[in-house]
């Protein structure tokens, strides 16, 4: 791997699919390490020297000369997913750092079925179920809001047809949350059908609905082994945690934007932010690579895991927001240049 993590990279083309979302195509300037769809890779919009912002994407599908597609979903914070989206243009540069390994899918026997349950930006997975040529073997249900049941299914499914031919899935279904409101575990039972219906359930999307899925999966009976997750704002339950327990709120200054969002005890920041839709600046999620540095400047947290962080970056105040969990009711935390250079 590159002593630098970071590469340039231009954008090749757009394609919109929704007034939020969009593919985009990119050629970095570097070769990315064992790059497959359904990998995640991040993304910035400034030079690695400066200020960074930096968001996690997954990768759509993979092309000749290093070039990738993305699916990009704009959150309305003005973060790097908008900047894709309504700032830069082709021929535009962003930088990025290598590729992360986020899923294992199941071994799935040849012509055998399996359900792909895809939520929000979830939907980027199929990419990955496309390279490992299942894709024509699942069956989908999206879950989305009203504009994009009705535009990405069939745009999705035609850029993923033309890139690898032969892996129209199944069948497409739609679950339209505005008109349907959130899946419930009866739908979800309904959905998968029995135990032995499906070789394999893929889910990816964001983490209460990832939970719920996995939830159901259990109680009917389908084991781990034939369950593939990948959860957006994953948090770990630490051992002994109560599953009723207390919330406390944070006021968030995040690049000078302040936000209050609810955070469990037993969940992380990093968790709770995503799961408020905010654009929080994240990679390794494991308290290694510091992407996530904060502070808290009022209230008490403790850290989990704190390797990414010096000893002169602790004195400092300075906390990562993957491994931090609020101990008092009310909290100040603060994410902004200095901590994020």
């Amino acid at each position: 791997m590159r002593a630098d993590p970071w590469m340039a990279a231009t954008i090749i083309r757009r394609e919109r699919l929704t007034s939020s979302c969009h593919i985009i195509r990119i050629r970095p300037q570097g070769t990315l390490t064992n790059l497959v769809a359904g990998q995640t890779v991040n993304l910035s919009l400034q030079p690695p020297l400066g200020v960074r912002r930096v968001s996690s994407f997954t990768v759509l599908s993979t092309h000749s000369h290093g070039e990738i597609s993305l699916l990009i979903r704009s959150t309305g914070t003005g973060g790097v997913s908008d900047g894709l989206i309504s700032t830069l243009e082709p021929s535009d540069t962003m930088w990025m750092g290598d590729s992360i390994p986020t899923m294992t899918l199941p071994p799935v026997v040849a012509d055998s079925e399996i359900l792909c349950l895809v939520a929000g930006s979830g939907i980027s997975i199929l990419g990955g179920l496309a390279e490992n040529h299942t894709l024509s073997n699942a069956d989908i249900v999206f879950v989305g809001r009203e504009e994009d049941c009705a535009a990405i299914p069939q745009a999705l499914t035609q850029h993923l047809v033309s890139e690898i031919p032969s892996n129209t899935p199944r069948s497409w279904t739609t679950w339209n949350s505005t008109s349907q409101g959130r899946p419930t575990e009866a739908d979800i039972t309904r959905l998968i059908g029995s135990q032995d219906h499906y070789a394999a359930v893929v889910v990816c999307g964001p983490d209460g609905f990832c939970r719920l899925v996995k939830e159901t999966c259990s109680n009917m009976g389908i084991d781990d082994e034939r369950l593939a997750v990948e959860s957006f704002g994953t948090g770990s339950v630490p051992k002994g945690a109560s599953t009723t327990s207390l919330v406390a709120t944070a006021v968030i200054d995040l690049f000078g934007q302040t936000h209050a969002v609810s955070w469990p005890e037993n969940e992380n920041l990093l968790s709770a932010m995503l799961s408020a839709g905010l654009e929080a600046p994240y990679s390794c999620r494991a308290g290694i690579c510091s992407t996530c540095q904060c502070s808290v400047l009022i209230g008490d947290a403790e850290m989990e895991v704190d390797l990414g962080l010096s000893d002169e970056e602790k004195a400092a105040g300075l906390t990562l927001a993957c491994q931090l969990r609020p101990v008092s009711g009310a909290l100040a935390v603060r994410f902004d240049s200095a901590t994020n250079a």
